[in-house]
C-alpha cells in the first residue's frame, strides 16, 4: 500500500505540472516526472518525511582491515546484498537489501558518526518488485560478526566489482563510547567520515582510485 500512495503522489505531481500553463506543448516535462531519477528522489523525499518517521539513531565507525582475523570464519556469517533506490546529496538514503533472504527497506538520513536510521521488514514480493530499480547501484558481501570486548564488529568481505575491499563496522550506544574505542590491531584506517568508503558509493562509484589490496 505505501508503494501505491508513492506511484499516486508522483502522478498527481506530474498531472500538475501538465496542467500548468508555462508547460503547455512540452511532454517532456510530463514525461520527466516519470524518469528513474525523479521516481526514486521524490521515493526518497517522502518516505523520509510521511511514511517513515527517523527515530532512532545509528553511532558507527567504519575501518579499512589490514588483515582477516585467523578466526574469522568461526563466527557466523551472512552474504548480504544491497542495492540503492535513491541517494541524496544531504545523506539521505534508500536501501534495499537481502539478508540470507530476510528482506529490509532502510533510510538512512544524516552524515558522519552519528545518523538516523529507520527499517522496515518487507515481503519477498515487495522485495522483488523493487529490487530491478537498484541496477548499477548494488554492494555484495560476505559478513561476519566478531565479539570482541563488549563489541560486535561487523567484518565484510566484498565480492564482485568490489572484490579485494575488506571493512570492519563497529556500532556504539553513545558517541562517548565511539570515540574512546580502541580498535584492534588487524583494524587499520578509519574511514568514517571518508564518503567514498560509504556502501552507497562503492554502489555507485565503484573502488576509490588509491585504493590498495592489502
Amino acid at each position: 500500500m505505501f508503494f501505491i500512495k508513492i506511484e499516486l503522489i508522483l502522478r498527481k505531481k506530474a498531472e500538475k505540472i501538465n496542467r500548468n500553463e508555462k508547460y503547455q506543448g512540452k511532454p517532456g516535462i510530463f514525461r520527466l516526472m516519470f524518469s528513474p531519477i525523479t521516481r526514486q528522489t521524490y521515493a526518497c523525499d517522502i518516505m523520509t518525511k510521511q511514511g517513515f518517521r527517523m527515530s532512532p539513531f545509528e553511532i558507527e565507525r567504519k575501518f579499512l582491515v589490514r588483515e582477516t582475523p585467523r578466526n574469522a570464519e568461526t563466527h557466523s556469517a551472512v552474504e548480504v546484498l544491497q542495492g540503492y533506490l535513491a541517494v541524496s546529496d544531504d545523506g539521505t538514503e534508500v536501501r534495499l537489501r537481502n539478508i540470507d533472504q530476510a528482506y529490509i527497506l532502510t533510510v538512512k538520513s544524516g552524515k558522519g558518526i552519528r545518523r538516523q536510521e529507520r527499517e522496515t521488514v518487507l515481503s519477498k514480493e515487495q522485495f522483488e518488485r523493487l529490487w530491478p530499480m537498484t541496477e548499477g547501484k548494488r554492494v555484495e558481501k560476505i559478513r561476519y560478526k566478531i565479539a570482541m570486548s563488549g563489541f560486535t564488529i561487523e567484518l565484510d568481505i566484498y565480492q564482485g566489482s568490489l572484490e579485494g575491499l575488506k571493512t570492519a563496522e563497529v556500532e556504539f550506544k553513545t558517541q562517548d563510547e565511539a570515540e574512546s574505542f580502541t580498535p584492534p590491531s588487524w583494524l587499520d584506517k578509519d574511514v568514517t567520515l571518508d564518503e567514498r568508503y560509504k556502501n552507497k558509493s562503492l554502489a555507485l562509484n565503484g573502488l576509490p582510485e588509491d585504493f590498495q589490496q592489502v
